[in-house]
């Protein structure tokens, strides 16, 4: 949950809320690396984690894992097309092969 919290922690109505919340961390701890539903860590291993300051701060890192993610999508559709292109490219050369040994049989 992100919020201002000195901007509403002096509200009577919201004291119990806060007081419960103010039992647990502020900050929001993210495991790199794991993406839902599936973890690949045990429980009790914590694992690479990221501490969230603030909502700028998950902003920039929602960003920069966006950018590192289009990366690596736009290396494997480069990969997948060059892969196809010679694919293609071999099966023209085996249709040619195939076409002059049928004009030499003639």
């Amino acid at each position: 949950m992100f919020g201002r919290k000195q901007l509403f922690e002096d509200c009577v109505e919201l004291a119990p809320a806060f007081g419960i919340l103010d039992e647990t961390p502020t900050k929001l701890t993210l495991a790199l690396g794991e993406t839902h539903p599936n973890t690949s860590r045990s429980a009790g291993e914590p694992g690479q984690t990221v501490d969230i300051e603030n909502v700028e701060h998950m902003g920039q890192f929602v960003h920069q894992l966006t950018q590192e993610q289009m990366k690596r999508v736009q290396a494997a559709a480069s990969q997948a097309y060059q892969q196809q292109q010679a694919s293609l490219q071999q099966q023209q050369q085996d249709q040619q092969k195939a076409d002059d040994v049928d004009a030499m049989d003639r």
